[in-house]
């Protein structure tokens, strides 16, 4: 015979209504059966409340108060309920607490704290100024952000947050490596940057600032991974620059391993690219790396895996290949527009170079807003010499080159545009977010 409930707490399930159902009465137990709610054979709850007796329709009941799985609460009689030692569907409150709560802020979507049993909630956690989001506590992946709970019953979630300890004065995290490290300043060497070797040198002039910025320009601004790359340093420096502040290993390893990378930044600025990679410098890299993955929050540690699966996970493939085929295999080879010039009847003319992954336009624009595509004819290999005969209707007009990249049959994916020229006044200058050609009267 089952057990009925005897007291709040009890777990219950439902057993015996065949296709008629349990009716669910709320806000009171005497009240109207709640449409559309019925529970039927198997569903499970806690009680929250009772007993009440009721008379319904001419019989006396022992109605309880049940929070059913999917969160639905109403009251039901008891001579359909059966008394069960635990439901593993239950319907719960997500609690969600910041650590410290000066740190940041958690929304939840669905926005409420009530959720059905293996009902899905999304959290996402935003640092405050002068906090970075460091990890999660009771989250299904604590590994990124925004994270999922799926509900079974109450789950308690924590946001933890770091107060960053950044010394703005020292700049970038590599600045303050050269100029702040061990709390005295580093001498930066003021060896030409385009010879194809690089000085030995001691552990406290090693660094290269200038050196470092020329290869965020002329390098790693020049392709789309590139510029992935620079954007997630940028948003992730005061972090980084806090990791540095706080843990002289993490100190040590980083210097370590920029000291090792330079030389190649050096054969790719100088334009040999024919420098072998090492397996020390691949080892230092991995080494901070791998330091960064101790200490980093969880946006970091997001940010460096994202690079890493560009090229395929690991860097130790790189080991014994050419500074160029190293920068071909985690940058890929940008498309870069040389020789400009204006040909004798007025019109434009300039090559591009590099390595041709898709389908090449080139467009142009008096504004730099509204961009027309030339009707040229298709260009199927590098290096090509493109001509607008088209005479000047403005000022100036810019060009610029996009690449749609050619689409695996096996994906569907969006193609990405890639801008990329050179400013005829200003020697390949970046304009903007793309590089554009400029054609001046």
């Amino acid at each position: 015979m089952p057990t009925s409930p005897t007291e709040i707490g009890d777990y219950v399930q439902v057993y015996g209504t065949g296709a008629s159902g349990l009716p669910v009465r709320s806000p009171s137990a005497g009240d109207s059966p709640l449409p559309g709610v019925d529970r039927f054979d198997g569903n499970q709850g806690r009680v929250i409340d009772g007993p009440q007796s009721c008379n319904l329709d001419g019989k006396n009941y022992t109605l309880w108060k049940i929070q059913w799985s999917d969160c639905v609460s109403g009251w039901s009689a008891q001579d359909w309920l059966t008394k069960i030692p635990l439901s593993t569907h239950l319907c719960g409150e997500l609690h969600i607490s910041r650590n410290p709560t000066s740190g940041g802020t958690v929304t939840a979507n669905p926005a409420r704290s009530m959720f059905a049993d293996a009902e899905m909630a999304t959290l996402t956690a935003t640092a405050n100024q002068g906090y970075f989001f460091h990890s999660w506590s009771g989250v299904d992946n604590p590994s990124v952000n925004p994270a999922h709970v799926t509900m079974s019953g109450p789950r308690s979630v924590t946001a933890n947050f770091t107060l960053t300890q950044a010394n703005t004065s020292c700049g970038c995290p590599v600045q303050y490596l050269s100029q702040c490290y061990g709390g005295a300043r580093i001498s930066t060497q003021s060896r030409s940057l385009t010879t194809h070797g690089i000085a030995k040198t001691g552990p406290e002039d090693a660094i290269d600032l200038a050196l470092i910025r020329r290869f965020r320009d002329e390098v790693l601004a020049a392709t789309l991974q590139g510029r992935s790359i620079i954007e997630n340093f940028d948003k992730h420096s005061l972090e980084l620059l806090h990791h540095f502040l706080a843990d002289t290993n993490v100190q040590s390893v980083a210097k370590q391993a920029i000291i090792s990378l330079q030389p190649v930044m050096q054969d790719l600025i100088a334009g040999a690219g024919d420098l072998l990679v090492s397996t020390n410098q691949i080892n230092a890299l991995n080494a901070l790396i791998g330091k960064l993955n101790e200490v980093a929050g969880v946006e970091l540690k997001s940010a460096i895996q994202e690079q890493l699966d560009h090229v395929g996970g690991t860097l130790t493939n790189l080991t014994g290949n050419t500074s160029i085929k190293a920068r071909r295999f985690v940058l890929g080879i940008p498309i870069r527009i040389v020789n400009p010039k204006i040909t004798r009847n007025g019109g434009f003319e300039f090559t591009a170079t590099g390595e041709l992954s898709g389908t090449l336009r080139v467009e142009s624009s008096d504004d730099l807003t509204a961009w027309t595509a030339l009707d040229l004819a298709p260009v199927l290999q590098l290096p090509a010499v493109l001509r607008d005969d088209r005479p000047l209707s403005a000022k100036q007009r810019y060009y610029r080159v996009i690449v749609a990249p050619q689409l695996n049959p096996k994906h569907s994916v969006n193609p990405n545009r890639r801008n990329i020229g050179a400013n005829m006044k200003n020697n390949l200058r970046n304009v903007g977010p793309s590089l554009c050609s400029c054609m001046t009267s």
